[in-house]
């Protein structure tokens, strides 16, 4: 299932805070991906909540085409 966008604003509001957004630098290195399917790849991403690392997780999706275009899809947020 991919989370659509009001997913993902339900699950924020009902978990509370704000999400922090930082610079992308910020997760460089900080976690790792795993071959999901051919030319697919997943990860989980800690998501920072009121400038703290908090225990929600996002799920991604990295889908790479054949053209070399990569697309991403949120899975599934959740606490951990």
């Amino acid at each position: 299932m991919v989370f659509s966008r009001k997913d993902i604003e339900d699950t924020l509001n009902e978990y509370g805070g704000k999400l922090t957004v930082i610079d992308k630098d910020h997760y460089k290195g900080r976690f790792d991906s795993y071959h999901y399917q051919k030319n697919c790849y997943e990860t989980e991403i800690d998501m920072i909540v009121d400038n703290t690392i908090s225990d929600l997780t996002m799920i991604c999706r990295f889908i790479v085409e054949d053209s070399g275009i990569i697309s991403e899809e949120i899975i599934d947020i959740h606490v951990l």
